[in-house]
């Protein structure tokens, strides 16, 4: 039986819009980290602040793949969704994946380590369990396999 990869990412979509519906706002000044809020952080919260997270267009999520970094906790938590519904759509999509699954893998060095904790433990268990479907398909469907997507598999396998 053939399927339908458009199918599969479409229900993996909507499985992230029903996770994320009641995210919470972080509040203008909690969209990047208070370390990274000059700059290209800044600029990165400036471009987000008052939008939700279904608001944004592909375009701005696009250009804004480098600085998904940047984001803080709660920041990163909120507009998770739009840059994993991004990078599962559209022409772009290859353009953008990496960087979420960048982001999604946890780190060797302690400390970068209890950030992307501190990140990840802002998660409902039903968003962890679509962050998990999310990973997995892209580790399934990328045929060259670099070391960090590994390590993103593993965590949210086991996470």
């Amino acid at each position: 039986m053939v399927v339908d990869q458009n199918e599969v990412r479409e229900a993996i979509c909507k499985k992230i819009e029903e996770a994320f519906i009641d995210a919470p706002y972080p509040g203008d000044d909690r969209i990047v980290d208070p370390i990274n809020n000059y700059g290209e952080g800044f600029i990165t919260a400036l471009k987000l602040k008052g939008k939700t997270w279904k608001e944004l267009w592909p375009i701005s999520i696009y250009d804004g793949r480098f600085n998904l970094f940047r984001l803080g906790p709660e920041g990163f938590q909120y507009y998770l969704p739009a840059y994993i519904i991004a990078s599962l759509r559209g022409e772009d999509r290859g353009e953008i994946i990496e960087f979420v699954i960048g982001n999604l893998t946890p780190h060797e060095n302690e400390a970068d380590n209890a950030e992307f904790m501190e990140r990840m433990r802002l998660f409902s268990s039903e968003q962890k369990a679509v962050i998990k479907v999310f990973v997995n398909y892209y580790y399934e469907m990328e045929s060259y396999k670099q070391p960090h997507e590994e390590q993103a598999k593993k965590f949210w396998d086991e996470y």
